[in-house]
């Protein structure tokens, strides 16, 4: 074979003639540069490997990894979107799923429910229809739409097969039952939750909210008796020390103050976060948090001396756009 011929050849099969990158170098160091939380870098790294192997295998992939390592939720819907109008079936499922998320995430209730909406009835047989349902069923609760949002989530809590999907459910069922004022409703709710034993993982949620609900019927004892519950089984978590503010304020005293401005799965996310909030002089830690069985990095400004300071400190966050809690930890 001619010299010309070979090197020719080489380069259809997206291989360097002689030693260099291949597209799964490539792809690699972008992956690292991801994981790294250097979103950036990682983000040019992507757009690169897309321009230059539009036909390779981990086109697509690249592409998703690409929109999530945008630097704000705006410029993210924005490369999902593009993503989507090309993608093949699998890839578009799963850029209108995050298309969706980040609706929720900056409080547009009534787009993401219909996004969610439309993505459970497009996407019938996919493993992550349960979550597009409870995240239907919280968008509508949102939205002040009670009745729609208890038929969604009592559906996925009869008929659902994952355990965790069926949990948070549960807990956002009892949660409006209290909410409405039938504190008496809500506390058999979580009870029965936390004896169930597909929902072990939510069993400090429950245990809180029945402890709560049973102090607001003046159960005191049975309420104190659930605290303590809490605080023995599951001593390092954010319920236990809900659980120890509301058996002895003052025992949380030296507790540090902060507004969670954001919770991710990735923790390149978070670090991405953080950077922003740095940049505007902002203290910033990442701290691990729990929501039922999901494992998050949880973005906190702060520290605040008090809870008072965390609460005027959220609320310029708030007047900004950002969906943020003051949380204590």
């Amino acid at each position: 074979m001619k010299k010309a011929s070979l090197i020719l050849l080489l380069l259809a099969l997206g291989r360097p003639a002689f030693g260099g990158e291949t597209p799964e170098d490539a792809y690699r160091d972008a992956v690292q540069a991801f994981e790294s939380g250097k979103m950036e870098e990682a983000g040019g790294k992507l757009e690169a490997f897309r321009k230059r192997y539009p036909s390779h295998r981990l086109y697509w992939t690249a592409g998703l990894l690409w929109a999530r390592s945008a630097s704000d939720p705006a410029s993210a819907e924005k490369r999902f979107r593009e993503l989507a109008g090309k993608a093949p079936a699998g890839t578009r499922s799963e850029c209108e799923l995050e298309i969706a998320h980040l609706g929720l995430m900056q409080d547009r209730f009534e787009e993401a429910e219909a996004a969610y909406a439309s993505w459970v009835k497009t996407y019938e047989n996919d493993e992550r229809r349960e979550s597009a349902l409870f995240w239907r069923g919280a968008c509508l609760r949102e939205m002040g739409k009670e009745k729609e949002a208890r038929d969604v989530l009592a559906g996925l809590l009869r008929k659902g097969r994952q355990s965790m999907w069926r949990s948070l459910s549960a807990l956002l069922l009892a949660a409006m039952e209290f909410e409405s004022g039938d504190s008496s409703a809500a506390r058999r709710s979580y009870l029965d939750l936390s004896n169930e034993g597909w929902a072990a993982e939510v069993r400090p949620q429950a245990l809180l909210g029945a402890a709560k609900s049973s102090l607001a019927l003046r159960r005191s004892g049975e309420g104190k008796k659930l605290l303590d519950e809490i605080i023995r089984e599951f001593p390092d978590t954010y319920e236990a020390v809900e659980a120890k503010s509301l058996l002895e304020p003052s025992a949380v005293a030296a507790q540090k103050w902060g507004v969670q401005v954001g919770a991710f799965s990735q923790l390149a996310n978070a670090e991405a976060v953080k950077r922003t909030c740095e940049a505007r002089g902002f203290g910033v830690e990442i701290i691990d948090k729990l929501f039922g069985s999901l494992a998050l990095k949880a973005v906190v400004v702060g520290p605040y001396e008090n809870r008072e300071r965390a609460e005027s400190a959220a609320r310029s966050f708030r007047g900004g756009g950002a969906n943020c809690i003051v949380i204590a930890y």
